[in-house]
């Protein structure tokens, strides 16, 4: 249970003080102006006030399915037809032939599912996993009832062949598979590119092996305009995706198999476009509008709009470490620095001792096979090589055993000082079994300070020798 970090390297993983914040976006930067104009009239001002506040959003439940729909399609539109004048540019870059320029003017359809996939084109990536069924795919832009388009936008580093070689082949098959009219690729991946991207798309594909996904801040800049996730179970989707906000492609198992992960994973995706994201946004109501697809854009914007935004990232590292750390700066100049100069004095004389402290045998109470509710005691003598009781805690770990003597989730509990043998100090603790199966424990000794986190700047323990 111990953890594979050098700075700690005996403490458990669970115990190291390293702590994740989860990524998050700048609502207002990110947000399409035809939503933006939507929130106003529906919400308010709360949401430019409070993006982080979870009842501002749940005000879109109440947002007539109508409404929230019109703002989806005319997003959508718009996007088409920034991506054809782009595709247009590019073309023209490139000394295209009059047809070709004429074709560009008419690729994509307003009126079609479109799906966004846009990052620097690394191989973990995956930007050739939609591709790996050619003819599946054929099948699946040109359905004659659930038709769905893909929108693609990035760049390769100038060194990585690998990911030259995925854009290349995407677009030899746009080129080659009759693909042109639903499959368009936006050259020089731009902020301009990604801000229309995510406000106008309807599904943001993410499908990066796993886990090398950092975060991926793109797709959580669609949720507030209305898109849908259909990622990889990596990354924040680890964490945001639930049943009915959105799609997770596979499972969290990883294949050591490269190959065969990739191909589980395109089945995957297949799967989910043909029977179950194509369904949900072509099943119409009289009116024209897909009431379940809207239903998952309101549990998507409920959801994970007030969870990844940069409101609840800043809110959560000030509270969680700015602010104690102040708090901890100002008290240790209470009184001219009197407390740290204390607490300098003693991480001296804890560090010249440390290599001498030693747990020298533990003691119990316990009979071989307890019963639940039994009372018992654990006593651990304990040389402190000159160090005051008040310089440590002495700690006893209490959990589940498994196979491998390992505690599973261990509960920590402070013994107290009962009296001193010679150069042994005795601690103590009473304690009740009320845990059934394989139980176990472990004593040990860390140093303790009143105004210093000593697992993040001592990182000194010592454990009970069990043989």
């Amino acid at each position: 249970c111990s953890s594979d970090l050098s700075r700690w390297p005996e403490f458990p993983i669970h115990e190291v003080p390293i702590h994740g914040i989860t990524n998050g976006v700048h609502t207002t930067t990110w947000l399409g102006e035809r939503m933006a104009d939507l929130l106003d009239r529906h919400v308010g001002p709360a949401w430019r006030d409070d993006p982080a506040a979870p009842e501002v959003w749940r005000a879109m439940s109440e947002l007539p399915d109508e409404v929230l729909w019109e703002v989806r399609e005319d997003s959508r539109a718009d996007f088409v037809r920034f991506a054809r004048k782009r595709l247009s540019k590019q073309l023209s870059r490139r000394n295209a032939s009059k047809s070709e320029l004429n074709e560009a003017a008419g690729v994509l359809d307003p009126r079609v599912l479109t799906i966004g996939f846009a990052r620097r084109f690394a191989t973990y990536k995956r930007g050739f996993l939609l591709f790996s069924d050619k003819e599946r795919l054929k099948a699946i832009l040109h359905h004659a009832e659930r038709p769905i388009q893909f929108v693609f936008a990035g760049k390769s580093h100038p060194k990585d062949d690998g990911g030259k070689h995925i854009i290349q082949d995407i677009f030899r098959f746009i080129r080659n598979e009759g693909a042109r009219h639903r499959i368009v690729f936006l050259e020089d991946y731009d902020i301009e590119i990604a801000r229309h991207m995510i406000q106008g798309v309807d599904v943001w594909l993410n499908n990066p092996r796993r886990p090398m996904e950092a975060s991926g801040t793109s797709g959580m800049k669609v949720v507030p305009n209305g898109g849908l996730n259909c990622s990889i179970l990596d990354g924040w989707w680890a964490e945001g995706y639930q049943p009915g906000n959105g799609w997770a492609i596979g499972d969290e198992r990883i294949d050591p198999d490269q190959g065969r992960q990739d191909w589980n994973d395109a089945q995957a995706l297949y799967q989910l476009l043909e029977q179950e994201i194509g369904p949900a946004f072509y099943n119409r109501n009289d009116a024209g509008v897909p009431l379940g697809w809207v239903a998952y854009m309101k549990q998507s914007m409920r959801e994970l709009a007030p969870r990844f935004s940069t409101a609840r990232m800043v809110r959560e590292y000030t509270q969680r470490f700015y602010m104690p750390a102040h708090e901890g700066f100002v008290e240790l100049q209470k009184d001219g620095l009197a407390k740290a100069k204390q607490a300098l004095d003693w991480r001296k004389r804890v560090r010249s001792a440390w290599p001498g402290v030693r747990i020298d045998h533990v003691e119990n109470s316990l009979p071989a096979v307890a019963k639940l509710g039994e009372a018992y005691r654990i006593t651990a003598h304990v040389d402190l090589n000159g160090l005051a009781p008040q310089d440590v805690q002495v700690q006893v770990l209490l959990g589940r055993a498994s196979a491998a003597r390992n505690l599973d989730e261990p509960v920590i509990e402070s013994m107290r000082l009962e009296k001193t043998e010679g150069r042994l100090s005795v601690y103590s603790i009473d304690l009740t079994c009320n845990q059934n199966g394989m139980f176990g424990y472990i004593c040990r000794v860390v140093p303790h300070h009143d105004v210093v986190n000593v697992a993040s700047e001592l990182s000194l323990v010592r454990w009970q020798h069990i043989e």
